[in-house]
């Protein structure tokens, strides 16, 4: 019997280990393939689009605050959440918590960006989406039904360990794979004047493979992308963390083949984790249930 519950954690453990280290193996094999010919004209003809009025805007918005946003928030509301659960907080306190923090983050972009920025109308929107979004975080505590708030708990302390594996992955990489300069490197001095810069987002040292800002979104999106049960809210989230990685192009931080192989890192880890856990809780709550069952029957028997 002792076996029996050991086993039980032991083979989703042995499972995301093994997955990971496919997960790393296939992307770090990916770094001795780059193809300039091809990635050149794509990088350019992408971020040659930032002609467009208005669009660099938007995609410093995408590009230089959705990770930062989606971390703060996902943080709060899983905290949060467990803090309920455990009955350490109330749902009503957080109702008014919440919505101060969101204000304090806003003064403190509205202090930190909107003088440095050219582009100033994203901290600004990031801002007011800070209030916007803390403040629906905390009513969801009171208006979600129960199985959905167990739901997304599981799934942000299954984004939280993934955050873990895949930022550990980049390391690794860092180390461990050829360095390819970036887009604006001096080594890519031949080529690269024909590149726009775009104000705010000027990224010149460092390695381009592969990229954590994209790697990090799909991390923190992907367990609730599962979780989640409308059709239309999971291509909404796959969308935002799609975006999010062709930002980067945009604004020539990477070239597109390294934003690829980190989003495939970034969304691969996640499922693996989702996978080899589907069904842990049910399990856990039936092999507690048993011992119970046990004992009544034998009490009743006796």
């Amino acid at each position: 019997m002792w076996n029996l519950y050991c086993s039980r954690p032991l083979k989703p453990a042995l499972k995301i280990a093994f997955g990971t280290v496919v997960i790393y193996t296939i992307v770090w094999l990916g770094s001795f393939h780059f193809h300039d010919e091809f990635e050149r004209p794509l990088l350019l003809a992408v971020n040659r689009s930032s002609q467009i009025p208005g669009l660099n805007a938007f995609m410093i918005l995408v590009t230089d605050f959705s990770v930062p946003y989606v971390a703060v928030l996902l943080s709060l509301w899983g905290l949060g959440a467990e803090a309920l659960e455990r009955g350490w907080v109330r749902a009503r306190t957080l109702e008014i918590a919440f919505p101060a923090i969101g204000c304090a983050i806003a003064l403190w972009l509205s202090i930190r960006f909107l003088p440095t920025y050219t582009e100033w109308t994203a901290p600004l929107a990031t801002a007011v989406l800070a209030i916007v979004g803390l403040s629906f975080a905390a009513r969801s505590y009171r208006r979600w039904p129960a199985e959905s708030l167990r739901r997304f708990r599981r799934a942000f302390w299954l984004s939280a360990l993934s955050i873990l594996i895949v930022e550990g992955c980049i390391e690794l990489l860092v180390w461990h794979t050829p360095f390819r300069p970036r887009p604006f490197a001096h080594e890519n001095a031949l080529w690269n004047s024909a590149l726009l810069v775009v104000p705010d987002e000027y990224v010149r040292h460092g390695n381009s493979y592969v990229s954590g800002h994209a790697a990090t979104l799909f991390a923190l999106l992907t367990p609730f992308i599962w979780a989640v049960r409308r059709t239309s809210l999971k291509i909404l989230l796959l969308a935002w963390a799609a975006l999010h990685a062709f930002s980067r192009v945009y604004v020539a931080a990477h070239f597109p083949y390294c934003v690829f192989m980190a989003s495939f890192l970034g969304a691969s880890v996640p499922t693996l984790l989702v996978w080899a856990t589907a069904g842990v809780n049910g399990r856990a709550r039936t092999s507690a249930a048993a011992p119970a069952y046990e004992g009544s029957r034998i009490g009743a028997e006796s």
